[in-house]
């Protein structure tokens, strides 16, 4: 995920595509989607992300590990080492659909082993 003159540019499956309404990534979990809206929200309340994109599809693909969420049932956290000390987060929702909710970096993989 590049920003390119205010645009956004993702990679799915080796195909370039400005302006994303949807984009579907292979997971453990199934085909993940990714829309437009939660692109803008991972960016704006994530903005971290931005330095971090090339191990966004490694994370979804192949995670290091897969939580689940404590308060939310249908809510899984895929983790994946990106330093030493920190870890890119993206946090899916299973349900019919599977879509990403948000992503994030930390120092800590948080809530509960599947």
């Amino acid at each position: 995920m590049d920003s390119e003159k205010g645009s956004i540019v993702l990679k799915i499956n080796v195909v370039y595509t400005r302006n994303i309404n949807m984009g579907l990534f292979e997971s453990p979990l199934g085909n993940v989607e990714l829309t437009e809206e939660r692109l803008r929200h991972i960016f704006s309340f994530h903005p971290e992300i931005r330095s971090y994109h090339k191990y966004f599809l490694n994370t979804l693909k192949s995670p290091d590990t897969i939580r689940r969420s404590k308060f939310e049932p249908q809510v899984r956290m895929l983790y994946h080492k990106i330093r030493k000390d920190k870890y890119l987060a993206v946090v899916v929702k299973i349900n019919e659909r599977n879509f990403i909710l948000t992503a994030y970096t930390t120092t800590k993989i948080k809530h509960l082993s599947l």
